[in-house]
């Protein structure tokens, strides 16, 4: 089955991850999802919770003990850059964004939790 990013997409986003200093096989793992609008929601729907839970750690300051909060905020940055990159390439397709349900119910219920809205990932 073919990735549902073009190649040109994946390989652009595969230089800004490398200069971001991420390992290239993690960048690989993301970014070749197969063309399976379902497979894709799953992905993106697992990107935005870790997204949403590098804020939240990036908010407070503290380290989860896994991770230092430089390479959480390198994380969070790709994880946007991944779900921006997905939701183009949807558009693109005119696939709706209801196609995504997991993924949208993600960023939705975390965008709800933060009042202020001065925290969100849309």
């Amino acid at each position: 089955m073919q990735p549902f990013l073009r190649d040109e997409i994946r390989k652009q986003l595969a230089e800004e991850f490398v200069s971001l200093k991420m390992p290239g096989r993690i960048s690989d793992k993301l970014l070749n999802v197969p063309e399976d609008i379902r497979l894709v929601d799953c992905h993106l729907a697992a990107i935005a919770r870790n997204a949403i839970r590098y804020r939240e750690q990036l908010d407070t300051g503290k380290e989860d003990g896994i991770l230092p909060l430089d390479i959480m905020k390198m994380f969070l940055v790709i994880d946007v850059l991944i779900i921006a990159a997905f939701f183009k390439e949807a558009g693109l397709r005119g696939i709706p964004d209801s196609d995504l349900p997991l993924t949208l119910e993600t960023i939705m219920a975390y965008n709800e939790l933060v009042e202020e809205g001065n925290h969100t990932l849309q």
